[in-house]
């Protein structure tokens, strides 16, 4: 009964935290690789239809998403690098560690996975380059992204329907 119970307690309990290790390791892969091929084949600003609703266009950010103060004379480059500093050390302690989220589902902490995944890709883009490389961009769409911002997007978003759907089994649930 006592070792059932310090097993429950565990700091690090975490039901399949090596998978979501692998994820977050696999996206943030994914980001750079991308990133870097555009890095290479492309010239700032130069773009290239992609289909007929995608460009592919290389764009520096030294702002935050969607090139948002996206002025390298306004240094908001460091003021963005220290907020997701903070994001991303606060989601490796809330998706890998009881401290946070005491009573969050698999499900949950995947979506938390895909926000993590995408605050360090483009934290090691402003540590490495001083810049976030943004290349995605939707015709009928004003801004210019990348594949971090899609799994950080993507992460909001199911948490968001995850939170209006499961909202009464989660509170059953935690009680």
């Amino acid at each position: 009964m006592l070792r059932e119970r310090v097993k429950k307690e565990s700091f690090f309990k975490v039901k399949n935290a090596g998978y979501l290790f692998l994820l977050i390791i696999f996206l943030v892969s994914l980001d750079q690789v991308s990133k870097y091929f555009i890095e290479i084949n492309f010239s700032h600003y130069e773009s290239i239809n992609f289909y007929s609703i995608v460009n592919f266009t290389f764009i520096k950010n030294f702002g935050g998403a969607f090139n948002l103060l996206n002025d390298p004379s306004l240094n908001t480059g460091l003021i963005f690098t220290l907020l997701v500093s903070l994001i991303c050390i606060y989601l490796i302690f809330a998706v890998f560690t009881n401290l946070v989220f005491k009573n969050i589902s698999s499900r949950e902490r995947f979506f938390w996975s895909l926000i993590l995944s995408g605050g360090l890709g483009n934290l090691i883009d402003r540590f490495t380059r001083g810049y976030v490389v943004d290349f995605i961009d939707i015709t009928f769409n004003p801004y210019v992204f990348n594949l971090a911002d899609c799994f950080v997007t993507l992460g909001i978003i199911f948490l968001i329907i995850d939170s209006i759907f499961y909202q009464k089994s989660n509170v059953t649930e935690n009680y």
